[in-house]
């Protein structure tokens, strides 16, 4: 019954499925965060095939700096505190 309340109430709440999307963005840059820093500890070492992957990464918009849904989301965000 759990699973179908959270159906029925939560899930297709559009504020819901936009902190779903959030969070697991979030953690898709997390998991991308660990490969490039393993990736990156390789390319030290002297791995050639790692150090071509991380110059490649790099260049991606992976680090791009301007402001995405997610950050948007989070700023926007109003949780009230009792």
């Amino acid at each position: 019954k759990t699973q179908e309340f959270a159906e029925e109430n939560w899930l297709q709440r559009k504020d819901v499925q936009e902190a779903m999307q959030a969070y697991l963005k979030y953690y898709k840059i997390q998991n991308l965060s660990m490969l490039y820093q393993n990736m990156y500890r390789k390319a030290m070492s002297g791995d050639v095939k790692a150090a071509d992957w991380v110059v490649k990464f790099s260049d991606s918009d992976f680090f791009n700096d301007e402001n995405d849904a997610v950050n948007d989301f989070l700023n926007n965000l109003n949780i009230p505190i009792k």
